[in-house]
């Protein structure tokens, strides 16, 4: 009886792991989105600032 319920509680650790592993993946991926979104978004301001000051170069 102890036996099984030893495992019973590892096999709960388990999946509390394994539940926990799949969010940290998706928060992850979360980040990833986001820093290639604000890597492109820095990218298009830079790209507009050069563009007003070779303007106002002119």
């Amino acid at each position: 009886k102890d036996k099984l319920f030893d495992e019973y509680k590892e096999q709960q650790k388990k999946k509390r792991r394994e539940a926990e592993l799949i969010n940290a993946r998706a928060q992850l991926q979360q980040l990833e989105s986001r820093l290639r979104y604000s890597r492109t978004d820095k990218e298009t301001a830079e790209k507009k600032q050069r563009i007003l000051i070779e303007k106002d170069l002119v």
